[in-house]
């Protein structure tokens, strides 16, 4: 063994180191394949986890669009909500001016009927009184004495008759 290498030992040790040579190359192979498949499983497990956490910041991003569109929609509800009661009282407020306008209006023609009426009634009173006193100053004036006429009233009592009744 020590000795003289066996060339027939030496060939079939060196065939023997080719085939392991082969398979340790084939070994590697298949190494670096399964090296290359287990990075490429990891790319794909890091890709998918990705993949999910984009899907969720989408979902997210969504939820918050649609959040923001049911604010504004709220708001454009309201806004357009004041508007229409912002119309409403004014028209109530122009409706009230006109009202406010005509009644203005109506006092100042109450005013100049009263005013009117109050002329008219004193001078219907003026003329009525100088009216009277006219007339009164037409009539005779007559002035009768109380005893006298108290008389005569108790004379009519009692049967007697003046001297101005027995005349006629």
């Amino acid at each position: 063994m020590f000795g003289k290498p066996d060339d027939a030992k030496i060939e079939a040790l060196a065939e023997e180191i080719r085939t392991l040579s082969k398979r340790v190359a084939e070994l590697k192979g298949e190494r670096e394949s399964l090296d290359g498949e287990l990075s490429l499983s990891k790319r794909i497990m890091s890709l998918e986890k990705e993949k999910i956490e984009k899907e969720i910041e989408l979902d997210r991003v969504k939820e918050q669009h649609e959040r923001e569109k049911r604010d504004i929609d709220h708001k454009i509800g309201l806004h357009r909500q004041r508007v229409e009661q912002e119309i409403e009282l004014s028209k109530k407020e122009a409706v009230l001016d006109v009202r406010e306008e005509n009644l203005k209006k109506d006092r100042e023609r109450f005013g100049q009927e009263m005013d009117y009426t109050r002329k008219r009634f004193s001078e219907e009173v003026e003329r009525l009184t100088t009216l009277q006193k006219e007339i009164l100053e037409r009539l005779p004036k007559w002035s009768v004495d109380r005893k006298m006429t108290e008389a005569i009233a108790v004379g009519s009592r009692n049967g007697h008759t003046s001297d101005d009744e027995e005349d006629a």
